[in-house]
């Protein structure tokens, strides 16, 4: 945050105290040596945009994603930042990667002529550039492709179609991912192009340097896309931050720039008359809103791309049910538990499994189906245990319930091996889910171990949860399982069990099958009539 003693070195400091002060504060850096970018007064979500950038700098975050509406400033600001890298040498090899190669092409032609260009820079800090900034094909063109500051720092521009694998300057590899324009409304729309990017995002992740990080910058235009899985990636990660901002909130009317924006036509108008600069005058966010129209309206400016109707779930009524989450009373074992056990009540389970070791999740949900609403009383989520040791786990979880009936999803080679670890364990065969299956070549009816996911069972069992889930027959109280429920789309309901280019609900499609088990589980012999069902509060009285 900019303070008077700041801004006083700025305007009346010497040179070398100018540049320590710029050194440790990029703000200071923006504003002294690009003062031609601020036509309007510095954004309150922008200083926390600057200061975690100087984490990203020291360490302190590796991933840094800036989920913002058009206009937002977010692309300037990522171009300060990497000229401040050079400038400073915080890093050695930079690449900015777009869908498009033109676009991050550009991108390094506006850091390259700041570089060159600008007069209070190089004063500062000399020459980094020197060569002429042109397009040797066709001078008109503003892109350059790649280039290398006097001080020895290679910045490159590549295309999301060209692997992260092999990169490398001198003996650096890239320290400094931008992912830019990575998500466009060409992209979102083909799922074959939409998985080729998010395997660049995991393969330019997963070979990162010890002291790399990455930028990602966006719109949220889609819940089926990238940015999604990018949200996914990093918001139980340690070491990301994500910056999702939109325009203005619709509810308190707080808007996130106030001295770019105001709400309606008629007060631009009136504030404009007393504004000369045509770059400093308001913009109205009424007319934002008319001129994109209401849907393209919401994903860029709102971060808002449910508007369109895909949602499959009431968005309303899971808004309220997060607002009323609650920390589970304990956690053992990752293991989250909302409720005591109550060995009177009947119980279920349902297991989604993972495809791969830390591709997804391995999962685990528990109902109390005695209680009304049914409960959802326990919920496990691991992306690193491997099947067999997860076959384990959930027996370890269904004798802590009784050994209740345990409906683990067997649709992959991985469910198969969980479901048979299950079974060889010793936990009691008859307390594992059996669907009847007709043989296809005698024609008989067949008992088969593990909940089978399919064509036709899928919307069918995720409608009854719907329902009843709206209806208010189940409280949820997890807040990771209920974010699942608020993003899930018609279109994830089309994608095919075990599609490779699905986005993962593992938690939800766990409670989905454990929801599923309630016309299956039993009472158990040590129940008694006397029972009484403790007194608790409905989600839909609060």
């Amino acid at each position: 945050m900019l303070n008077k003693t700041m801004l006083e070195i700025l305007k009346n400091g010497t040179r070398a105290e100018r540049m320590y002060l710029c050194s440790r504060s990029i703000l200071c850096f923006a504003i002294y040596y690009f003062s031609e970018y601020f036509h309007y007064k510095t954004a309150p979500f922008q200083e926390d945009m600057y200061e975690d950038l100087l984490s990203l700098s020291k360490g302190e975050l590796k991933y840094i994603l800036f989920l913002m509406y058009r206009e937002s400033a977010k692309t300037s600001i990522t171009k300060i930042f990497i000229i401040w890298c050079i400038c400073y040498n915080k890093k050695k090899y930079i690449n900015w990667d777009s869908y498009d190669k033109d676009n991050a092409e550009s991108a390094l032609f506006d850091i390259a002529t700041a570089l060159q260009t600008n007069q209070v820079l190089c004063r500062d800090f000399g020459q980094l550039y020197n060569k002429e900034v042109k397009d040797d094909k066709d001078p008109k063109i503003k892109r350059i492709n790649a280039f290398i500051t006097s001080n020895d720092i290679k910045v490159e521009a590549f295309s999301t179609g060209k692997a992260t694998r092999g990169r490398i300057y001198k003996e650096q590899r890239p320290d400094l991912y931008v992912m830019d324009d990575i998500e466009t409304s060409k992209t979102k729309d083909s799922i074959p192009v939409t998985y080729s990017i998010i395997k660049h995002v995991k393969e330019a992740m997963s070979g990162i340097s010890t002291t790399g990080s990455m930028i990602f910058l966006g719109n949220y235009i889609t819940e089926v896309g990238v940015m999604e899985h990018i949200i996914t990636l990093l918001e139980d990660n340690p070491q990301g931050m994500i910056h999702d901002i939109a325009l203005y909130d619709e509810k308190s009317k707080e808007i996130s720039w106030p001295d770019k924006y105001v709400l309606t036509d008629k007060e631009a108008e009136e504030i404009n008359q007393s504004i000369e600069i045509p770059e400093r005058r308001k913009v109205s966010i009424e007319s934002k809103r008319r001129d994109l129209g209401e849907s393209d309206f919401q994903a860029e400016m709102m971060n808002n791309p449910a508007s369109a109707g895909d949602s499959y779930f009431d968005r309303d009524f899971v808004d309220r049910m997060i607002e009323r989450a609650k920390d589970p009373i304990e956690t053992k074992s990752e293991v989250r538990y909302y409720f005591k056990f109550d060995p009177q009540s009947r119980y279920a389970i349902g297991a989604d499994t993972s495809m791969g070791v830390k591709r997804d999740s391995s999962t685990a949900v528990a109902i109390n189906f005695s209680t009304i609403p049914a409960r959802v009383h326990s919920c496990y989520d691991n992306n690193e245990i491997a099947p067999t040791s997860f076959g384990y786990e959930l027996k370890r979880q269904g004798e802590n319930l009784g050994e209740c009936l345990v409906a683990p999803e067997v649709n992959s080679e991985s469910g198969g091996t969980v479901t048979t670890t299950l079974k060889m364990s010793g936990y009691p065969i008859d307390k594992i889910y059996r669907r009847v299956k007709k043989d296809l070549v005698t024609d008989k009816l067949t008992q088969k171990i593990g909940w089978e996911t399919n064509s036709h069972t899928k919307p069918d069992i995720f409608a009854r949860f719907k329902k009843d889930f709206e209806d208010g027959l189940i409280l949820i109280l997890d807040i990771k399982l209920l974010k699942e429920i608020r993003r899930y789309t018609l279109s994830d309901l089309d994608v095919n069990p075990g599609q490779e280019t699905t986005r993962h609900f593992d938690l939800l499609m766990a409670c989905v099958i454990a929801w599923a088990m309630k016309m299956h589980a039993k009472y158990e012999s040590n129940s008694n009539d006397n029972y009484k069902q403790p007194d608790y509060e409905s989600p839909l009285s609060r």
